[in-house]
């Protein structure tokens, strides 16, 4: 899920309380800013025992950064907290989106169940038998041509 945030903080925090309990917030800020601006929601968060993770993209330090080291900041964050059995939910904000939204699109499918995610409606031992006639995906998404709104659950904030 990404979620396009405009707060106000509680609003951000309070969207959390419905998710799974394994889930873990990433937030990725916009141009200019740094992790310290999602300080106040990122402490809510944590006060009803939600993870959260603050992206610092390299780009924006005094040294020059690229699109692409922002682009593997973010993936690797959303490795790190998958593997840790996370559900990950992104914050995005501003640039954070144009960044977010190839992060997610290269990485997606090693993120997902596809039993829970494609055949949720479907009885347990038949998500198990269609998840494994799944196949590779032999493409890689190089150009963002879609904005992350569009293609993954999200929800603006306002």
């Amino acid at each position: 899920m990404v979620l396009g945030s405009c707060l106000p903080f509680e609003k951000v925090a309070a969207d959390f309380s419905t998710l799974p309990a394994k889930t873990a917030a990433l937030f990725v800020h916009g141009a200019w800013h740094g992790p310290e601006c999602f300080s106040e929601v990122r402490r809510q968060l944590a006060e009803q025992g939600i993870e959260s993770v603050a992206v610092d993209l390299p780009s924006c330090h005094s040294r020059p950064g690229s699109f692409q080291e922002d682009v593997a900041a973010v993936q690797n964050e959303i490795i790190l907290l998958a593997d840790q059995g996370a559900d990950v939910v992104l914050v995005l904000h501003s640039y954070g989106g144009r960044v977010g939204t190839p992060a997610v699109q290269e990485g997606a499918t090693e993120l997902i169940d596809p039993a829970e995610h494609f055949y949720h409606d479907l009885p347990t031992d038949q998500q198990k038998y269609w998840a494994s006639k799944l196949r590779p995906l032999g493409l890689a998404f190089k150009v963002v041509n879609a904005a992350a709104w569009l293609i993954i659950d999200s929800k603006n904030l306002r």
